[in-house]
């Protein structure tokens, strides 16, 4: 049944209808087990009412809480007691005769289950590549798929594992190997006689043993290798052959310049070897007459530079950067000619240094963010409110420099949002009044508020009264609100983006990991603060004024 935005569910509890804002279980027991007629459990109380009108108000108060596992009830006392532990046997408790008072149960336990694994987690792996190379690593689960509850069991399957995880690396790179050396090929001989003759035989291996793969280096060691050998043949026939010649004859008449020349003559016989077994005869000149020049050194010689050599130096200390240079040296000595003859020495430079450009690629750049950007902020949708926020946004760009040449893109977030206070302007409050008032209002509970008739804070109306209510005003089960009102420094949880104050009750009435007392609702921030602790429990300094939160009170339980 839908009454404004607050949804009612009917559970049918034996003898009548109980209204709450939730489904707390499955099961409403209304009648007494047979085990537990006329007993009563001798401790674990949570609470104990002795104005509750039926067992069916009774079960209905119990459902609103979530600690509660079974509770009692005796119909000449309208006593109501609720327990924080779930019917067994009466074996297993301490307990009390006492006729007329009865026991009930509430929900089934709830056994827990586990839920899904999470992510395995661990250590990175130590190598860089290897497929088959592998990590310890761990994952868990919880027991919350169910949680255990209501005197359910725990899981017993295991919550954690840990296993070998594939690092899923790339092949590592294999250099080359070369194999063992094949046999000797057959013996080659450039020549057909003699027995001096000889030839050669080759044999091979391959740089197969591995052979390189995944970006490994090839072989570096030979993969041929040659050896002499007689070929064994008879002996050749010996052509004559001519001796060397003699020593030029004829004398230089000069003693010095590089351009005097003599006519000279030189001989040879046919004995170098004598013709034998069949040779021929030599066919060759045995005499020759020719000028020489008399290679005299030049009367007076000066020194000549030679060309420069290679330039020296250390290696490139960086990896990048055109303009990068390294200090280099080349010499070069002063022998083209050398000075002789009393020529004189060279006067050139024989050495330089110079900054030799290395050649390097550009060096990548990483990009960086540039300044924030204005502020956008859109149009209130509101037109009071001091507290009323919206979203305001700004963005900045990763030119601050862009990346290039192979740099990392910027890690740093390029959109911001921040909340802006549309303010200044409080909007009026409508509350049920009595009339107009200037500073008195007639009636228990009732004040003079902004010149109307209002019930005081601990009060609301109730037609022409101001009552403490519990619930019959409209605001929800079990609940009274003061308006203007914060319960300070005691938030146990906190929910933002409520829409209402009653999806703000509903979330303190469905709470499971404890019993919610007190709720602190903020229209304008949407805002629900979940306390345990009721107002008339703490001290009276805790509840403050502000003009942001109503305040809504659970003071039935």
């Amino acid at each position: 049944m839908l009454i404004g935005d607050v949804i009612l569910i009917l559970i049918p509890c034996g003898l009548g209808l109980v209204q709450s804002s939730t489904i707390v279980c499955d099961v409403c027991e209304v009648d007494p087990l047979p085990d537990f007629r006329d007993k009563r459990i001798i401790g674990s109380v949570l609470w104990t009412k002795t104005d509750m009108a039926s067992r069916a108000e009774c079960a209905a108060r119990c459902f609103l809480f979530r600690p509660i596992k079974s509770f009692g009830y005796k119909d000449t006392s309208k006593e109501c007691v609720a327990y924080t532990v779930p019917l067994t046997t009466p074996a297993a408790m301490t307990y009390s005769t006492e006729l007329g008072f009865n026991m009930y149960s509430t929900c089934a336990p709830v056994d827990g289950g586990v839920s899904a694994w999470g992510q395995w987690t661990g250590p990175a792996c130590p190598q860089t590549c290897g497929p088959s190379h592998t990590i310890l690593k761990t994952r868990t689960r919880t027991c919350t798929n169910p949680a255990p509850d209501k005197g359910g069991a725990n899981c017993t399957e295991s919550l954690s594992e840990t296993g070998d995880i594939n690092c899923g690396l790339s092949e590592c790179p294999i250099d080359g190997g070369v194999t063992a050396w094949g046999s000797w090929g057959t013996l080659v001989c450039s020549l057909t006689c003699g027995t001096a003759a000889t030839g050669t035989r080759t044999r091979t291996r391959t740089c197969t043993n591995p052979a390189p793969a995944h970006g490994g280096a090839d072989c570096s060691e030979a993969l041929t290798c040659t050896t002499s050998e007689n070929c064994g043949f008879s002996p050749c026939p010996v052509n004559g052959g001519v001796s060397s010649w003699s020593s030029w004859s004829g004398s230089c008449t000069q003693t010095c310049g590089t351009s005097h020349t003599v006519p000279k003559t030189r001989t040879r016989t046919c004995a170098n070897p004598a013709p034998a077994h069949g040779g021929s005869d030599c066919t060759e000149t045995l005499s020759e007459t020719s000028v020489f020049n008399c290679g005299l050194p030049a009367c007076t010689v000066d020194g000549g530079v030679s060309a420069w050599g290679q330039w020296t130096g250390p290696a490139c200390s960086q990896t990048c950067g055109p303009s990068h240079t390294i200090l280099k040296t080349r010499t070069r000595t002063c022998t083209n000619p050398a000075p002789d003859k009393g020529g004189a020495n060279c006067t050139e430079s024989l050495a330089e240094t110079v900054d030799i450009n290395c050649g390097l690629p550009e060096c990548p750049i990483d990009g960086g963010v540039s300044a924030w950007g204005e502020w956008t902020v859109p149009v209130c949708s509101q037109t009071c409110g001091p507290s009323h926020i919206i979203m305001k946004t700004r963005t900045r760009t990763c030119t601050n420099p862009a990346p290039d040449k192979g740099g990392a893109n910027c890690t740093e977030s390029l959109f911001e949002t921040g909340n802006f206070s549309c303010g200044p302007y409080e909007c009026p409050r409508i509350e049920p009044h009595f009339g107009t008032c200037s500073s008195s209002c007639p009636g228990t509970g009732v004040v003079c508020y902004n010149e109307q008739c209002v019930c005081d804070n601990m009060y609301v109306k109730l037609g022409s009264m101001c009552v403490q209510d519990c619930g019959s005003a409209g605001y929800g089960s079990g609940f009274t609100i003061f308006q203007d009102k914060v319960l300070d420094g005691y938030n146990d949880r906190i929910v933002y983006s409520v829409p209402t104050a009653e999806a703000c009750m509903g979330l303190c009435l469905s709470e499971t990991d404890f019993t919610c007392a007190a709720a602190d609702y903020g229209l304008r921030p949407k805002q629900c603060n979940l306390s345990q602790t009721p107002l008339y429990n703490t001290s009276s300094g805790s509840s403050t004024s502000s003009k942001v939160y109503d305040q809504l009170i659970r003071n039935c339980a």
